[in-house]
């Protein structure tokens, strides 16, 4: 299962590079790379949502600083060419 320091990791990713706002799917999406399948979906949702609340109730700053201290959770697709 895939732990809420790593979903946080990846609302935070996603806040930062959106002015702040993180949204569901972008982060769902982003967990398919630590391996969530579809069928968990409905499982983890509910973290999900909990995260994206407090991570978009942040400011910026403090956005980019916590993303800072969880980054390295994010896994990095190969660059495509």
């Amino acid at each position: 299962m895939i732990s809420k320091k790593t979903i946080k990791a990846y609302a935070l990713k996603n806040a930062v590079e959106h002015s702040g706002k993180a949204v569901v799917g972008s982060v769902i999406s982003g967990l398919f790379q630590e391996g969530l399948e579809k069928k968990d979906i409905k499982k983890i949702i509910g973290s999900v949502n909990k995260v994206l609340k407090e991570v978009n109730k942040l400011d910026i700053d403090k956005q980019e600083k916590e993303f800072e201290g969880l980054k390295k959770l994010i896994g990095h697709r190969p660059e495509r060419h």
